[in-house]
């Protein structure tokens, strides 16, 4: 679903030739190591990969939720 705060996602590494793919249903980006790519707040996308890789995503609270989440918050989430 769409229903999250703006991520980004970090590819640092994916097998010799492998695709890895970000698609919403506006656009397709393909992401190879290294690669980075902005999901806007509330976009619905889905990730895809032929082989194994590693991708790593951030996420910074909107402010409905941080006023809802304890003041312990680190600011940045999986």
């Amino acid at each position: 679903g769409g229903d999250h705060s703006a991520e980004i996602l970090l590819c640092t590494s994916t097998a010799e030739g492998a695709d890895v793919t970000v698609a919403s249903d506006e656009e397709s980006l393909p992401m190879t190591t290294g690669g980075v790519v902005l999901v806007r707040e509330g976009t619905a996308y889905t990730i895809g990969a032929q082989a194994t890789g590693t991708l790593f995503k951030a996420t910074v609270p909107t402010s409905s939720s941080a006023t809802n989440e304890s003041s312990n918050t680190t600011g940045v989430t999986e």
